[in-house]
């Protein structure tokens, strides 16, 4: 203490003489936060499930005098759970002297588990040694959703979906799953488009979007087919799905959406008489009843349609008398026709100048009228052209497939003024392009036949030149046929024709000569005459089977003969004496042998019973030959020969009121 200034008095005041008497020591207590102020210095902080360690600054704001501590410990908020989705321990968390800045350490867990935003807190409480808490005690770390949480949407299987137009057609559903993440709501969008990519609009919804709800897994897409009128074949669609950033798209991203044909794309069919009406009245006379098949709706294709008789009131009884009604007439003159499968080729007897379509060509010519060449046609209810070949006056034709490819061997005339003739060999496809493949010559040819031997395909012909003939051989062989060194001599030939034994032993090609009948059975070793049958004005033979038994038919200009084979040699049964017989073709309806024998007067259709012939039939339209109906169809066909060529159908009854159609 120390006495200040003069004062007037005659007593002033003065200091005692101990100085413990004049000190006093004052203290100013601690203020202003001298411990600190602690707090987080972020809020909040959001990471990702793989960010693995992250660190949170603790701050001592204010003042750093002295150690003090404070409380840290973390707590869910929302979903997150400590030791599951991140690792903290609790934990005190001490301020020395000077020290402003802590670090808390947090571990996200990273694990493969779908999951949304989750969140906890990490909270600092419990100060001691004179430290404040400040304003930001609570630290919100939130963890985004992860592994897909949204999900993974696609459909629930790759198989196509099949809709079906028309009126009451069902709505079709189609399935699609989301996961293993089925958090949020999410939006799919899809859209339906054609082969082009543009959207469709056969189906509806051609676009849209399918919704799922928390937690949902599975939805659906509802499509159906427009109905429309128009005749249309099946048709395909894809359904795509696309995403956006809360999902993903699985593996099945796409789907096959297919139509099935509708409003008859191949047509409506319907028959009825030729004056538009369903019923036909007609009196009883020998005369085709013709009646128009109408096709409506669609077009689309090549179609064909059965057609058949059904006995109401009037009757056509299966029996022993037949009966031909013409199927088609062709407009064109023939003598020989081949016929393999749907297909049909008819011979134009058109001849005398030479082939000019060259090899590799589809064997037409552009310089001869289509009305002088052969057509090929195809049965699709009818005979329907499509494709014509050049011929020279042809003698007959075969057809026959080989590695799975079809081929027919067509063995022509010769020129006017000349004596030597081109066989050709064309290949038709399935579509029925034809390609001219090969040509041989051979001299003046005048019968052929095809048959296999050893596993080829061989033809023998007969060939006549300066007034001698001859047996040429070919083998087919590389897609193409090469004549070989078995030519035998022959004398007046007419005809030929082959046998494979009901043993199938024995191969035996027969000759049928002006006063004789060669057979020759080819061996390993070549050709062995066997038999030789002597008779005059020889016109033709062929052969048969019936019941098992081997036959030789040999026609003459005065009966024909019927011999039975004993695996050595022919015998004679039985002959009817009919005059002028040119040819004789035998084919078999149902399991009854029966004859085509051609006169230059008439035709007619004869049974083998088998011991005698029995006349059935009398033709005066043309010659007659079997052919083997088109696949398509049961009928038994018989061709007639001539300058007006048509087929018929045969039909064997007995009371009839009418002619069936199988």
């Amino acid at each position: 203490m120390e006495l200040l200034g003069d004062l007037e008095t005659n007593f002033p005041p003065r200091l005692a003489s101990d100085s413990v008497d004049t000190l006093a020591q004052v203290s100013i207590a601690a203020n202003d936060g001298t411990r600190g102020l602690i707090e987080f210095l972020t809020p909040s902080i959001t990471v990702d499930e793989s960010a693995g360690d992250q660190q949170v600054a603790v701050s001592r704001r204010y003042g750093a005098y002295g150690t003090v501590s404070v409380f840290v410990y973390s707590q869910t908020v929302s979903g997150a759970l400590v030791g599951l989705d991140y690792s903290f321990n609790a934990t005190e968390l001490i301020f020395y002297p000077g020290e402003s800045m802590k670090i808390v350490n947090i571990s996200i867990i990273d694990d493969d588990i779908p999951e949304p935003a989750e969140s906890f807190e990490i909270v600092i409480a419990s100060p001691k040694g004179g430290a404040a808490l400040g304003s930001s005690t609570v630290c919100w770390v939130t963890v985004t959703e992860n592994d897909g949480a949204g999900g993974r949407v696609q459909f629930a299987s790759t198989s196509a979906v099949i809709l079906q137009e028309g009126e009451g057609a069902d709505r079709v559903d189609i399935e699609l799953t989301r996961g293993p993440g089925v958090f949020g709501t999410i939006s799919v969008r899809y859209r339906v488009v054609d082969q082009s990519g543009s959207l469709s609009e056969d189906v509806k919804p051609a676009s849209g979007i399918v919704s799922f709800s928390n937690q949902q897994s599975s939805s659906v897409i509802s499509l159906t087919a427009a109905d429309d009128i128009i005749p249309e074949l099946s048709e395909n669609f894809t359904v795509i799905l696309s995403a956006d950033y809360s999902f993903m798209l699985g593996d099945v991203q796409e789907k096959t959406i297919q139509i099935l044909p509708n409003d008859s794309p191949y047509g409506l069919l319907s028959i009825k008489s030729a004056v538009n009406s369903s019923s036909l009245y007609t009196d009883e006379s020998n005369k085709t009843i013709l009646c128009d098949v109408y096709r409506t709706l669609g077009a689309i294709g090549v179609i064909s349609v059965a057609v058949a008789s059904v006995p109401q009131t009037a009757t056509a009884t299966p029996g022993s008398h037949p009966y031909l009604t013409q199927l088609q007439e062709f407009g064109i003159s023939t003598n020989n026709y081949c016929s393999f499968g749907d297909y049909l080729l008819v011979l134009n007897s058109y001849g005398g100048s030479e082939l000019t379509s060259q090899l590799g060509s589809n064997g037409a010519s552009p310089d001869r009228p289509l009305s002088d060449q052969s057509v090929l046609m195809v049965w699709d209810g009818s005979y329907r052209p499509v494709a014509f070949i050049e011929t020279n006056r042809p003698i007959t034709c075969f057809a026959f497939r080989y590695n799975q490819q079809q081929y027919v061997w067509v063995i022509n005339g010769a020129a006017t003024g000349g004596d030597v003739a081109v066989s050709r060999l064309y290949q038709v496809t399935s579509v029925a392009n034809v390609a001219l493949l090969q040509q041989t010559e051979i001299h003046s040819p005048s019968d052929a036949v095809m048959y296999e031997r050893d596993g080829d395909t061989h033809v023998s012909i007969i060939s006549n030149h300066n007034s001698a003939s001859m047996l040429v051989n070919l083998r087919f062989s590389r897609s193409e046929f090469h004549v070989t060194d078995e030519s035998l001599p022959l004398s007046q030939p007419h005809s030929i024709t082959h046998l494979r034994t009901v043993d199938g032993e024995k191969l035996l090609i027969i000759v049928a000569q002006e006063s004789d009948v060669k057979i020759w059975e080819i061996v390993s070793a070549g050709w062995t005459l066997v038999q030789t049958i002597e008779l005059i004005n020889i016109t033709d033979a062929a052969t048969a089977n019936s019941n098992g038994v081997d036959l030789l038919i040999v026609t003459s200009y005065r009966d024909v003969r019927v011999y039975q084979y004993n695996n050595l040699f022919f015998s004679f049964v039985t002959a009817v004496l009919l005059r002028d017989i040119v040819s004789v073709h035998p084919f078999y309806y149902g399991s009854t042998l029966m004859f085509c024998i051609n006169t230059p007067a008439f035709s007619s259709l004869h049974v083998w019973n088998g011991t005698t012939i029995t006349e059935t039939l009398r033709w005066t339209e043309g010659g007659l030959q079997p052919l083997s109906g088109p696949i398509s169809t049961s009928d038994r066909v018989i061709a007639v020969i001539g300058n007006s060529a048509a087929i018929y159908s045969l039909a064997v009854l007995t009371t009839a009121d009418f002619m069936p159609r199988y």
